[in-house]
């Protein structure tokens, strides 16, 4: 395999990623496309024109956004910032560029959902990842994730966005995530644990360290070298939120669940 193909290979499968986290799991052609983009076979432009003449509505919008996400794939220190508010709202407005109805981030926002937001990425803004410990960058990542996803949920964000944000604060401190080496469905669920209020823990980002760590790698060490299974991600999503909440109330440890002693006859 040649390094551009390489390159497209890691930009397709984190592309894909983004959307399937955001239950929106990209098509085999929209795939192709990002991949064609993403190894400078056909232009960006070529393929956003194609996209507007052969599809419509939220397939229209599937194929756009994954299109846009290849460029801060590509070219991240393009799209690199001090992870302010303005950071994430630039970050979002390049996701949707083509969906005037999304391109707004806090259209809706109320002032209490906006302060939280702020505080959130004041936190993310002022705890940066030291280098030496991979085990405290995951941990920090996954809590700096965490704390966005609820965030802006409330001010109608996204999850793609929230991916693409949080491998940027990644990249920026020499760290990257391979996401052929992690179960998606997994991450899914650990989210969800992570963002859920309950009298036990306010947002537990212990599960979604565990379930990110086996794909913390350097930058540019990520090789995704085999296609990423989506299809059931969201069936195994559902059942594995149920195993984690259920092994969060028996108080086993996230790292001990995810080596899979402690997953059955839950």
């Amino acid at each position: 395999m040649t390094y551009a193909a390489s390159v497209a290979d890691v930009i397709t499968v984190n592309v894909a990623v983004g959307h399937c986290l955001a239950a929106t799991p990209l098509t085999a052609d929209d795939e192709m496309a990002v991949r064609r983009v993403a190894s400078g076979e056909l232009a960006l432009a070529e393929e956003m024109a194609r996209a507007a003449r052969d599809v419509h509505g939220h397939a229209y919008e599937r194929r756009t956004t994954a299109l846009r996400m290849t460029e801060i794939e590509r070219d991240p220190w393009v799209y690199a910032g001090p992870f302010d508010l303005a950071h994430l709202e630039r970050v979002h407005r390049q996701v949707f560029l083509d969906c005037a109805q999304r391109a707004d981030l806090l259209s809706t926002a109320d002032v209490s959902s906006l302060d939280m937001l702020r505080s959130v990425l004041d936190h993310m803004a002022h705890e940066r990842p030291a280098l030496p410990s991979c085990d405290a960058v995951c941990d920090l990542a996954a809590e700096h994730w965490a704390n966005l996803a609820y965030a802006s949920g409330a001010v109608g964000g996204d999850r793609r966005v929230e991916r693409a944000f949080v491998q940027l604060y990644l990249r920026q401190a020499g760290w990257d995530l391979d996401w052929s080496r992690v179960d998606l469905g997994d991450v899914s669920a650990a989210r969800r644990v992570a963002i859920c209020d309950d009298q036990d823990r306010y947002c537990d980002y212990r599960w979604l360290s565990a379930a990110l760590r086996p794909g913390m790698v350097r930058f540019g060490q990520a090789v995704a070298s085999t296609p990423l299974a989506l299809d059931d991600m969201c069936e195994r999503a559902i059942e594995g939120f149920r195993r984690m909440s259920a092994a969060k109330r028996r108080g086993i440890d996230p790292r001990a669940y995810f080596v899979g002693s402690d997953q059955t006859e839950l």
